[in-house]
C-alpha cells in the first residue's frame, strides 16, 4: 500500500466529494456507483472504498464538508437577510441546490440518508423559524398564518429557481419581484406596494 501525505490525503478526498456532487446531478443517487467516481477521478476503486465504504457514508461527508459550510451557511443568511427586511433576491449555489434536490428524491426511499438529509433541513428551518419568530414578536408579519408553512414557503422561491434551471439558463431577472411577492404574502408590507420593474429577457 502506497502512503500518500496527509495534504493529498486531503486533495483526494474533496476531488471525491466533488466527482460523487457532479455524478448525483448526472444519475441521481440511485444509479450513482462509487465505481463510476473512482473511473471520473481517475482513481483505484480501493481508494473510494478506503475512505467510504459505502454511498451513505460518502453523501453523509458529503453533506457535512460540502453543502453545509456553502449551500447551509448561504440559506442561513438569506433567511435572517428575508426575515430582518431584505429586498435581496437569495444568493444561493444552483449546483448544490440540484444535488440537495436529488438527495430530497432518494431519501424518501431511502431511509439511511433520512438523518443526514432530514437533519440539514431541519437546521435550515430552525433557523429560519427563528428569525421569522423575531419579525413576528416586532409585529412585522400576517398574524393568521402558520410559521412553519412561511418558512417552507419561502424557501420554495429559491427551490423554485433551482426547477427553472434544469430547462434554461438559471433565472437571472425576475428573483426580486418573487422576492418581494413572498414578502408582500407572509408580512405587513400592505398589498398595494408595487412589485420592482424589472425588464424582461428571453
Amino acid at each position: 500500500m502506497v502512503k500518500v501525505s496527509r495534504q493529498r490525503s486531503a486533495e483526494i478526498r474533496i476531488e471525491i466529494l466533488d466527482a460523487a456532487a457532479a455524478e448525483l446531478l448526472r444519475v441521481g443517487y440511485d444509479a450513482m456507483a462509487l465505481t463510476s467516481i473512482a473511473q471520473t477521478c481517475g482513481f483505484a476503486t480501493s481508494a473510494i472504498y478506503n475512505r467510504f465504504p459505502t454511498k451513505e457514508t460518502l453523501i453523509e461527508a458529503l453533506i457535512v464538508e460540502r453543502i453545509e459550510p456553502e449551500l447551509g451557511a448561504q440559506s442561513d443568511a438569506e433567511a435572517i437577510a428575508f426575515w430582518s427586511g431584505s429586498t435581496d433576491p437569495p444568493k444561493l449555489n444552483i449546483d448544490q441546490l440540484g444535488v440537495l434536490a436529488e438527495l430530497l428524491l432518494a431519501a424518501r426511499h431511502t431511509p439511511s440518508l433520512h438523518e443526514s438529509v432530514y437533519g440539514f433541513l431541519r437546521r435550515r428551518a430552525d433557523i429560519a423559524l427563528v428569525e421569522r419568530n423575531k419579525a413576528a414578536t416586532r409585529g412585522e408579519l400576517r398574524d393568521n398564518q402558520d410559521p412553519l408553512i412561511q418558512v417552507l414557503m419561502r424557501a420554495s422561491s429559491w427551490i423554485g429557481a433551482y426547477v427553472f434551471g434544469l430547462v434554461s439558463e438559471p433565472p437571472k431577472r425576475y428573483m426580486k419581484p418573487i422576492n418581494e411577492l413572498m414578502r408582500l404574502a407572509m408580512t405587513n408590507v400592505a398589498p398595494s406596494t408595487p412589485l420592482p420593474a424589472e425588464r424582461p429577457n428571453k
